[in-house]
């Protein structure tokens, strides 16, 4: 009974090694094409792409803008030249969802107005320092 337990034991023991010694040829080989891609990307072609997206061409890439779409379209562009598919659907790369956002122009101002004795105070607050809209 004893020896049947041990059999059992070390049975299992030894398909679990053989399970795991067998899975590791492909995980080393899976791990090296991970390293070859990522040496095959090259630090002058990633300054390149980050100076396309910092240009003057997409003005900041504000959100909604059609400097951000054009900017969207250009990175699509890539990902198609790359073989990349889409994740969402089969021929759609963007997922749209509002999102509102604030444009500030030169001479906004806030402040509180507060009535006070029969006239009115005013408290002005600094963009940036004091408020970010």
């Amino acid at each position: 009974m004893k020896n049947k337990k041990l059999f059992s034991f070390l049975f299992l023991l030894g398909l679990c090694y053989f399970l795991a010694v067998q899975s590791l040829p492909a995980e080393e080989k899976e791990e090296e094409k991970l390293l070859q891609s990522v040496h095959s990307i090259s630090s002058h072609k990633l300054f390149d792409y980050v100076k396309e997206l910092a240009s003057d061409k997409y003005a900041g890439r504000l959100t909604g803008t059609e400097e951000y779409n054009a900017s969207a379209e250009w990175v699509v562009s890539h990902f198609k030249k790359w073989g990349i598919a889409p994740a969402l659907s089969k021929n759609c790369y963007f997922q749209a969802f509002l999102i509102p956002y604030t444009l500030v122009f030169k001479g906004c101002e806030v402040y509180i107005h507060l009535p006070s004795k029969g006239s009115a105070i005013k408290k002005y607050y600094q963009y940036e320092s004091e408020f970010i809209p």
